[in-house]
């Protein structure tokens, strides 16, 4: 099970899909597991399974839930520790708060 600094990573990674795809898609739905390397941390990662996409058009199939999902994650987001890690300002829908 996730802890809180990697569902903050997660949820960081959505919101920047969203940033570097200028607002097209966001990759949501993430789940899976962390796999820490104690011998060689370089190597710790995350293994997702199952992500959703949506996007503005609706092209991913019946767990695109096109802007309507969008909104969603939005609505129920708010920016982390993780967000904005390279100087950038990560764009959001207007709507968001």
């Amino acid at each position: 099970m996730f802890g809180s600094w990697t569902t903050e990573i997660m949820e960081a990674f959505t919101h920047f899909t969203y940033h570097k795809t200028r607002g097209r898609l966001i990759v949501c739905d993430l789940q899976g597991r962390y796999r820490h390397n104690k011998y060689c941390k370089k190597k710790s990662r995350f293994e997702l399974s199952d992500p959703a996409i949506c996007s503005r058009d609706r092209r991913y199939g019946v767990t695109d839930l096109s802007k309507k999902g969008i909104e969603s994650f939005f609505a129920n987001y708010c920016c982390n520790q993780f967000c904005h890690m390279d100087d950038e300002y990560w764009m959001k829908p207007r709507y968001a708060r």
